[in-house]
């Protein structure tokens, strides 16, 4: 579980990097289309808070010696 968390906060802070570039080089066609540096700051922390949870998860599980 923690390990699925882990991955999926690596692609989710990825594609809001990569959103942000897109956002940088072309704003007039990202923001016809919704997409806005908003959106892609809360991608980019959104993943990164997956990634804490996993960690967190991972201690736990190495603490209580029980798998979730």
């Amino acid at each position: 579980m923690s390990k699925l968390m882990i991955i999926l906060g690596i692609i989710v802070a990825a594609a809001g990097a990569v959103l942000g570039a897109l956002i940088y080089v072309s704003p007039g066609e990202m923001q016809v289309r919704g997409l806005t540096y908003d959106v892609a700051s809360v991608l980019l922390v959104g993943g990164l808070g997956l990634v804490d949870l996993g960690g967190v998860i991972a201690a736990l599980d190495k603490t209580n010696g029980r798998r979730i």
